[in-house]
């Protein structure tokens, strides 16, 4: 699969969701969210899905930490093994497991 998205360049240290809204977002008010590049690799990881390469619009852009958006395409592989290591079963109709405790 190939994704190509807006990234939220900043320093990868933890995984991030950018939540821009309305003026604020840099293309457009509908465009409103935007993963850091650990964050895009570890959720894509929990779909089952590995990273094997990814491409910016310049070096530049891979090299940035300012918080700017910055353009990248990621190539990823089903890997079903990653499902197993990531729980789903609330989104197959099963509950959380941190609400079923009494």
């Amino acid at each position: 699969m190939i994704v190509e998205t807006g990234i939220f360049a900043d320093g990868d240290e933890r995984a991030l969701l950018h939540c821009p809204v309305g003026a604020e977002s840099p293309y457009e008010p509908t465009s409103v969210t935007f993963y850091n590049r650990k964050g895009l690799v570890d959720t894509l990881g929990s779909f089952g899905l590995r990273v094997d390469a990814a491409e910016y619009l310049s070096d530049e852009d891979r090299r940035r930490t300012d918080g700017a958006i910055v353009r990248g395409t990621f190539l990823c592989t089903k890997v079903a093994s990653l499902l197993d290591q990531h729980p789903h079963a609330c989104w197959l109709g099963g509950t959380h497991a941190t609400w079923q405790k009494s």
